[in-house]
């Protein structure tokens, strides 16, 4: 949020920059963190969180927040949407259950997301706020997911709109690998007879947009691999830069991905070894191999 108002403050930023509501640690209460979660917002709220009244209170008044500073859209993330008929009490025992740290069941947790969610829904519908939930998403079920596509720009009728939104959904997602090409006609194919065509310079100009988005977004990715360890395979030596080329488990074959380089007196080709990143280099990490202990 304090990246919203230092925007909103730059008058020279011309882009209207509004945040999104999103509740999902509060609905989440079979998650290991949710006391710690509760914790928080209750102090943030002003609210002593010990009833399920007492939690509806807090997050209408984190809406109202968000409500005051422009929020037009609530975002979800949920592994499943159901809803099963329940009571505010049913709700309210599963609470107080998950702040004692006490096993919830199935039933218990699908009664009391049901709960929350319809209230959630009503307050939002007061706000006249969009809803946008994302279901079963991969990175929910396995955080350690390795996300990759290929993307094509200046299809024949492609609009500025067009690419913006591709762009858009390129910076939401955050790709771990991407590749972008531009588009070319080819004999028998429905584009070869669509019109109008999109000019190679603006296709190259897309392309480029798209690939610099990326280059930042796999910056901020591998920067936040440094002092992690993986197992990795050697894959080969590069007598260019003496180093020995690994992959882990990220990292397809055929230098798609790239490589972690390590700097080693001899390291087995074919062998796996623990290795510890350091750095990196634009799509490339670097490490040395970890020490027994």
């Amino acid at each position: 949020m304090s990246r919203v108002y230092c925007v909103k403050e730059d008058k020279s930023f011309k882009t209207k920059v509004l945040p999104t509501f999103r509740p999902d640690k509060a609905i989440n209460v079979d998650k290991i963190d949710f006391p710690e979660y509760i914790s928080k917002l209750s102090e943030v709220a002003g609210i002593r969180i010990d009833s399920m009244d007492a939690l509806e209170k807090a997050l209408i008044k984190r809406m109202d927040f968000f409500y005051e500073v422009g929020c037009k859209v609530c975002d979800h993330a949920l592994d499943d949407l159901l809803y099963i008929e329940t009571t505010k009490q049913e709700a309210n025992h599963t609470l107080l259950k998950a702040l004692n740290k006490e096993e919830l069941s199935v039933n218990e947790i699908a009664k009391y997301k049901s709960h929350l969610l319809v209230f959630l829904g009503r307050e939002y519908h007061k706000r006249n706020w969009a809803q946008q939930y994302h279901i079963n998403t991969i990175r929910n079920k396995i955080p350690n997911a390795i996300i990759r596509t290929t993307l094509i720009v200046g299809f024949p009728g492609e609009t500025s709109k067009d690419f913006n939104e591709l762009k858009e959904f390129v910076e939401e997602i955050k790709f771990d690998h991407l590749g972008v090409f531009t588009y070319s006609d080819e004999d028998d194919t429905v584009g070869f007879n669509m019109y109008p065509k999109v000019r190679q310079s603006t296709m190259d100009k897309r392309r480029d947009s798209i690939m610099l988005t990326q280059l930042n977004i796999n910056t901020n990715r591998l920067e936040n691999l440094i002092g992690e360890t993986f197992e990795a395979i050697v894959d080969h030596y590069d007598e260019d830069i003496n180093f020995y080329a690994l992959r882990y488990y990220a990292q397809a074959l055929d230098d798609v991905d790239g490589y972690i380089y390590v700097k080693a007196k001899y390291l087995e080709l074919g062998k796996f070894y623990d290795v510890t990143i350091t750095d990196f280099d634009e799509y490339d990490l670097i490490g040395e191999i970890k020490k027994e202990d």
